[in-house]
């Protein structure tokens, strides 16, 4: 699941487009598109039935009480592939709608409520994808409000850099990595490939077997 926060919705031609492209590549075709009354309550539903994971892209605000500010409507486009298995993958993409003035936040607290649910019923594990610049500063307060082991963000120790499909891409090359179960080491390896992880100014993401962390 793919949401783009409201304090970047300037950027949502772009962005979309990216993400398409990123997803194409990799299999996904979008035939789905539909109107979405309640953003907020989409990711809600989501979490609960036990989505895999999620990416947000937007800015951090200076905000770390609140997980983001999403646009109340928007488009969902529903993308699918066939697994060698014989399972499918389903990817959400929101995008909010340009022309709405109308938002709603989503809380640490209720972002934590909503994990202890999701573990309640049984689901497992979620992985989250922050791309807000310094993120972690965010993460800590989101994981101390989850108090749920269930949940596995990874933030960023820098600045980020808006989603990019292309190989050399930090966010991308964190999705790719998340999708194909790799190690944490080999999300760093790879990770290489991005001149700002290489140098260490942006797109450096964290993960939970760090110090850092």
């Amino acid at each position: 699941m793919v949401f783009i926060g409201s304090n970047i919705k300037r950027e949502v031609p772009r962005l979309h487009e990216e993400f398409r492209a990123y997803y194409a590549v990799n299999g996904v075709k979008f035939k789905s598109t539909q109107p979405l009354s309640n953003i907020k309550e989409f990711i809600h539903e989501q979490i609960l039935d036990g989505v895999d994971y999620m990416i947000k892209q937007a800015h951090s605000g200076g905000d770390e009480n609140n997980v983001v500010i999403v646009d109340r409507r928007g488009t969902l486009y529903t993308g699918t592939r066939k697994l060698p298995d014989g399972r499918s993958e389903t990817v959400y993409l929101i995008a909010p709608l340009q022309t709405d003035t109308h938002s709603d936040i989503i809380t640490n607290r209720e972002f934590g409520e909503w994990l202890r649910e999701r573990e309640a019923r049984g689901k497992g594990q979620i992985a989250y994808i922050n791309t807000s610049c310094w993120s972690n500063h965010k993460a800590r307060k989101e994981i101390a409000e989850a108090q749920t082991s269930i949940l596995l963000e990874i933030p960023l120790e820098t600045v980020g850099r808006t989603f990019k499909a292309i190989n050399q891409s930090g966010t991308a090359i964190v999705v790719d990595s998340l999708r194909n179960g790799k190690t944490y080491k080999e999300f760093r390896i790879a990770l290489e490939a991005d001149p700002g992880y290489a140098k260490h100014h942006s797109n450096v993401y964290i993960f939970p077997d760090e110090q850092i962390y």
